[in-house]
């Protein structure tokens, strides 16, 4: 009798205990933004301390939303057997906006179905309470996102007995061509180009353009070492956007720069070049415009007899009048 009721007490404890410490976080804001960190096509890792993926992962998970770009996500988790990958476990996760929480609700391979509910926290901690139909205690899951393709999964019991747990790391498919304009990550880029370039290798993109060329580099790395890293992470660099203000350079200093310029994007193996001009608005005469389209001309020239393409990225100021006539 004495042994069950402190058997008892030590279990309320323990939920006690547990109740603290997630009264001790704060829930994020967004919890529906939150859910989207889980959406993409996930590998487990070997082991739960691996950095890169090994050649074969034995496990794959795939995240999909159904309702919306967030919401309702439908998760798949595979294990490889024969070459195969068997479905093992199938769930339905939503965010519910009358209790702002996370509900999920699935059946693993054994027909056992469980639910589970949970929150978003600070420091990109996710934490689940999952049971069975019974309502008996499953496991507490949490979800330590490490980056935006790292997530660390460790259950544990109701006595807090670490159950399994493993590290996936997101390789969405490339299967649809999507490039990014690296200023978009421009921040990131200029404090840690090979841990962006991984993170935007694994969300799925097959191409970079990089934004800029500076004395003869891309964020400080030589044309070929460049593309060697961006290859590295299963993308191409195809182009590149640079700039140089040809006003009162001669037509000496302007070819110097641009031979230099095309030798350095031929070796990153690059196949346009790209510019634009934020002086165009000053514009005040169509001779002034004339100087422009001549100089770009040159350049497009001498681009095409390397083999490479120049583009010209256009912002409004192109579309102004100059003695009643439009830029373009």
């Amino acid at each position: 009798m004495l042994h069950s009721k402190i058997v008892r007490f030590l279990l309320l404890s323990i939920f006690v205990f547990q109740g603290l410490v997630l009264n001790a976080q704060h829930k994020s804001k967004n919890q529906l933004q939150e859910l989207s960190k889980y959406i993409g096509t996930w590998y487990g890792a070997e082991n739960i301390n691996d950095v890169d993926l090994g050649k074969n992962p034995k496990i794959k998970m795939v995240v999909k939303p159904t309702i919306g770009f967030t919401n309702g996500l439908q998760v798949e988790v595979f294990e490889s057997r024969e070459n195969e990958w068997k479905t093992i476990l199938v769930e339905l996760i939503s965010y519910d906006a009358l209790t702002d929480k996370i509900i999920a609700k699935g059946i693993n391979e054994k027909n056992e179905c469980f639910i589970g509910k949970g929150a978003f926290y600070e420091n990109n901690l996710w934490i689940m309470k999952d049971e069975n139909l019974n309502g008996e205690h499953i496991s507490t899951v949490n979800f330590n996102f490490l980056s935006s393709s790292e997530v660390v999964l460790k259950a544990t019991d109701s006595l807090d007995k670490e159950l399994w747990g493993i590290k996936y790391i997101k390789q969405n498919p490339k299967d649809k061509n999507i490039g990014i304009q690296l200023v978009s990550v421009k921040d990131l880029m200029e404090e840690n180009p090979e841990k962006t370039l991984k993170q935007l290798g694994r969300m799925g993109y097959s191409y970079v353009e990089t934004f800029v060329y500076k004395k003869g580099s891309f964020y400080n790395y030589s044309p070929a070492k460049f593309k060697e890293l961006v290859e590295e992470n299963g993308m191409r660099f195809l182009g590149s956007m640079t700039f140089y203000n040809p006003i009162d350079k001669s037509n000496k200093e302007i070819e110097k720069w641009w031979r230099k310029t095309i030798l350095d994007h031929k070796k990153a193996g690059v196949a346009y070049i790209s510019t634009s001009n934020n002086d165009i608005k000053n514009i005040k005469n169509l001779e002034d415009l004339k100087k422009y389209t001549s100089y770009y001309n040159k350049v497009g020239k001498m681009c095409k007899d390397a083999g490479l393409q120049f583009v010209y990225h256009n912002h409004k100021d192109e579309f102004l009048s100059i003695d009643g006539e439009v830029f373009y």
